[in-house]
């Protein structure tokens, strides 16, 4: 039985998704405000309703990402940059307005690079990625062969605890 999804999406070249997961997360990763990056998730919604994925494989898939995401805001909120007014203080935990400001940012940062990525590469065949990353991209064959092994096992680890 195939695990990968099937949508408009599922044509489409692999390094292609990959360069169109690159062009999202690089400007996410060099901008820290929240705005953009709630605007890349919002943006990013039409490619993870055409990647094909049933609601209940993409909760199930991402469910990861929604603990790591809360997770990753709420230490910004205690240790992050201190500015503005003071809400809570104790030890070496600080919030204020500009901790919760970063906060927010890393939150939707975090969506908004995970949540298209894991709906674009949910159809990828490890085989036709490696085939791209050869004939398309030029890449040498031991990178190839090396992301062929590695997506492979990943696809072997999900089988390994199904059964489990």
């Amino acid at each position: 039985m195939s695990t990968l999804a099937r949508g408009p999406l599922s044509g489409i070249n692999p390094v292609a998704k990959l360069g169109a997961a690159f062009l999202i997360a690089i400007p996410l990763i060099a901008t820290i405000d929240w705005v953009s990056a709630f605007t890349a998730l919002v943006l990013g919604i039409p490619l993870i309703a055409m990647s094909g994925l049933s609601w209940r494989g993409f909760w199930i898939r991402t469910l990861p990402v929604w603990i790591a995401a809360p997770l990753a805001a709420v230490s910004i909120a205690l240790y992050g940059e201190r500015g503005g007014a003071v809400h809570f203080h104790w030890g070496l935990m600080t919030v204020s307005d500009m901790s919760l400001e970063l906060a927010a940012a890393t939150f939707f940062r975090v969506l908004a690079i995970a949540l298209p990525g894991i709906a674009l590469f949910s159809g990828v065949d490890p085989t036709d990625l490696a085939d791209g990353l050869a004939q398309r991209a030029k890449l040498p064959a031991r990178f190839v062969l090396g992301a062929l092994g590695g997506l492979r096992m990943v696809g072997l680890l999900v089988d390994d605890w199904r059964e489990l």
